[in-house]
């Protein structure tokens, strides 16, 4: 038979506040040593520590005890020392959580809020119990606990758990309040969904970087050299070859422009140009902004280029200059496509004026060079390597450029 146990409050508090500077040691200590983990997960993550107060303590310890009174199960208190591991996104958490698990014992996991009906409100996280390291139980000998709590969530999810805290576990809402409870619901709600459509974001974003930095690195190698006027439409012996079965695109996946575009990038990362230039088209006829369409003409002028279509490049590049006319990107290509087409004169007032609009752009530095040493002007040749080789001391083609350039003049 089950004995009633009562506490004795005053001597547990004396016990709790002589041991107070040992669990400031060991938050100290554990904070350090959790952020140090999370940090090499290369993600704005920020770690908090909180010491439970006594008051919290004492009340928790009353409901442990009414529930082993009922089941007859001792369960221990793992939240003296807590702290909260703030993601800013959701695949963060899951990083994080991969992070704490192989680097501490893990003693339990909760998932919170997994269990909610969809009329429930209430935060959603992730409560780890792990066990204190040997090496800071060895620092503060004094410690007389062996496990803390660690809380994983977004900063959404944090902001929730502290309105909870003050709204719910400290005001203790009781079932007659539904309508503040159904506000609330919508909050959390809310929150949620913001969370989720903050990870989208970030998905989408990453995956039209990667299709845009494959783009700038493969241009350079997809760049055919000089062409006589008249043979503008034979591929030469830089050019790639366009493919159509590597790209498996689904046009009932695409739902709107952002869709559109990543696969045009896709595509044309895949050297499927045709697809490319079809989906480029779509998106310029849609209504868009002056600086995600010169982007857009920008790359269609590059599947163009690359097909050596040079008239139909030319011409968006034209328009790509024209839509924003401080734009050195598109001036940049203006000049290649010109010096392709063997209109050294303007290429070199296009790249001119890609430079004055951004003296570091080095791809037009390059360009610069190569146009000069066709045109036999020397000078500007050292003049241009100097300035791409200052930006980037590591640049083969203008190491030999340069050293071309000072054989011709010496």
């Amino acid at each position: 038979m089950y004995t009633d146990f009562y506490p004795d409050r005053k001597k547990l508090e004396t016990s709790y506040v002589a041991h107070r500077p040992h669990y400031q040691a060991a938050v100290s200590e554990l904070s350090n040593d959790i952020q140090s983990k999370i940090d090499t997960l290369k993600a704005h993550v920020t770690v908090k520590s909180r010491i439970k107060s006594f008051e919290s303590y004492f009340e928790k310890l009353l409901k442990r005890l009414e529930k082993k009174r009922k089941t007859g199960l001792e369960e221990p208190i793992h939240d003296i020392l807590a702290f909260r591991v703030v993601c800013p996104f959701l695949e963060d958490t899951t990083r994080a959580e991969k992070k704490l698990r192989s680097a501490y014992v893990v003693h339990d996991v909760e998932r919170k809020g997994e269990n909610h009906s969809i009329g429930e409100f209430g935060y959603n996280c992730t409560h780890l119990v792990l066990e204190i390291p040997e090496r800071i139980r060895k620092l503060i000998p004094e410690l007389d606990i062996d496990t803390v709590e660690v809380q994983i969530n977004t900063i959404l999810q944090d902001a929730w758990a502290e309105v909870e805290h003050e709204l719910i576990y400290k005001g203790h809402i009781a079932p007659l309040d539904t309508p503040l409870r159904r506000k609330l619901a919508a909050i959390n709600a809310t929150f949620t969904l913001s969370d989720i459509t903050f990870q989208e974001i970030r998905d989408y974003q990453r995956k039209l970087h990667k299709e845009l930095n494959k783009r700038r690195q493969s241009f350079a190698a997809e760049h055919p050299g000089p062409i006589t006027h008249g043979n503008h439409d034979e591929k030469t012996t830089h050019e790639t070859q366009e493919t159509e079965h590597d790209v498996n695109t689904s046009y009932g996946n695409i739902r709107n422009l952002d869709d559109l575009l990543v696969e045009a990038l896709h595509a044309h990362n895949q050297k499927n140009y045709t697809t490319a230039i079809e989906f480029y088209t779509r998106i310029l006829q849609s209504s868009i902004e002056k600086r995600l369409r010169t982007i857009v003409l920008i790359h269609r002028g590059i599947a163009y280029f690359c097909q050596t279509h040079y008239q139909m490049a030319h011409e968006d590049f034209t328009d790509a200059t024209v839509n924003e006319p401080d734009n050195s990107r598109a001036f940049y290509h203006l000049g290649t496509v010109d010096r392709v087409m063997g209109d050294h004169s303007s290429a070199i007032s296009h790249l001119q004026k890609s430079l004055q609009l951004n003296p570091y752009r080095i791809e037009a530095l390059i360009e610069s060079a190569n146009i000069s040493f066709e045109m036999e002007n020397y000078p500007a040749v050292l003049e241009y390597c100097e300035k791409a080789l200052r930006i980037n001391p590591e640049l083969p083609a203008m190491l030999k450029l340069q050293s071309m350039a000072q054989t011709k003049l010496s």
